[in-house]
This record gives structure tokens, sequence and C-alpha cells, in this order.
């Protein structure tokens, strides 16, 4: 569950409620997460590993296909899962999308990010 209060400006009284059922929350944390990967990582990261397949995953996986990697890696505790966002996340841009066990996404990844 997820809202957002908007209040005016002047009399600082509430002026609606907005009910998105978390949506704001899980773009924030995706973005978050997109911002702190082009900041702090390093400056020849080629490879991303999403560590999950859910909403903040796909829009982190949405968010960072601009950010010069040359692929990603998705580990996800089912294949079916894993299937689905690989499906997903070439949709959004991404030419190379691997699945793998979590062991091997963490060790090949130069960037990882846990969803």
């Amino acid at each position: 569950q997820g809202c957002m209060l908007l209040f005016s400006q002047t009399t600082g009284e509430l002026e609606t409620i907005l009910l998105d059922n978390g949506h704001l929350t899980d773009v924030r944390t995706a973005a978050a997460a997109c911002l702190c990967i082009s900041k702090f990582a390093p400056a020849k990261a080629a490879s991303l590993s999403i560590l999950g397949t859910g909403v903040v995953a796909k829009l982190v996986a949405e968010y960072a296909v601009d950010l010069g990697f040359g692929g990603i890696i998705v580990s996800s505790r089912t294949s079916e899962s894993a299937e689905k966002f690989a499906a997903f996340a070439k949709s959004k841009g991404w030419a190379k999308v691997s699945i793998e066990s979590y062991a091997a996404a963490t060790a090949r990844a130069d960037v990882i990010v846990c969803c």
C-alpha cells in the first residue's frame, strides 16, 4: 500500500490524496539505484548484475539501459522468473542478457544491484 498526500503551499491544508499502491516508492528506489550506479560504478564497468526480478528490478533494468553497460546478468529464485525478466529486459533495449546463478552473477559482474 502507498499513497501521496498533497498539501497547499499557501495554507498547508491537505488538498488531495493520491493512492498509488507504492508505485512512487518503487520508482524512487530504482532511480536511486541508477543514480548510485552512474556516480559510483567503476569507470570501466562493463557488466551489471541484477539480483531479483520484481517490480524494482524491472525499473532498474529500464532506467539503466543507457548507462553504458555491455549487458546485464539476471539472477532469480526461479528460472521461470528469470526467463520472463530476460524477455522484459530485451524489450527495453538490452541487447545482451544472461541468466546465471547468484554465485556466478556476483562473481562476474562489475556492478551488482539487489532488488
